[in-house]
């Protein structure tokens, strides 16, 4: 639906270095493989109370403005968080620090991929859904999930509330 959105951004961020993270870095979350990823938008900071705006979205503000535009037109739900995955396959698992709705979105040149999200919170059944060019919004605080393997390069885009 949104397939010619994505085209600058996926330009910008191929001649980006998005930030390596996997478990020998040491800097990747338990449930995730290695991937590169970037955050826009506001961030908690570790040792601080509040919020202030990340560094990425500081260090890439032409990035930051077109996923701005971007979730203007897919998100239903309001945002002040967009984290940007490169070729992510997570086990499953919970966003704790989420309040509310997020919304997913995935771009380009990759086959499979697909987000399974859990039925209800009591179900045991998950339900899989194609994220390539559609926004798909759910509670990810609330329900589990994780995403099937993919083949090619995978973007994707999470808007959320931190």
């Amino acid at each position: 639906m949104y397939k010619n959105e994505f085209d600058k951004l996926f330009e910008m961020l191929e001649r980006t270095k998005l930030k390596k993270r996997s478990q020998k870095h040491n800097n990747c979350r338990k449930n995730f493989d290695e991937h590169h990823s970037a955050l826009f938008g506001l961030v908690k900071p570790r040792y601080k109370s509040g919020k202030q705006i990340s560094r990425d979205s500081r260090d890439h503000p032409e990035i930051y403005q077109e996923v701005l535009r971007i979730g203007a037109l897919v998100c239903k739900a309001p945002f002040n968080s967009i984290q940007i995955l490169k070729d992510l396959q997570c086990k499953a698992h919970r966003d704790s620090h989420n309040q509310n709705l997020s919304t997913v979105i995935a771009f380009g040149p990759f086959e499979g991929g697909e987000l399974c999200i859990q039925e209800n919170e009591t179900s045991e059944n998950f339900v899989a859904h194609s994220t390539k060019f559609q926004a798909i919004e759910f509670d990810g605080s609330v329900l589990t999930h994780f995403n099937l393997p993919h083949t090619g390069t995978k973007y994707s885009l999470v808007f959320f509330n931190c």
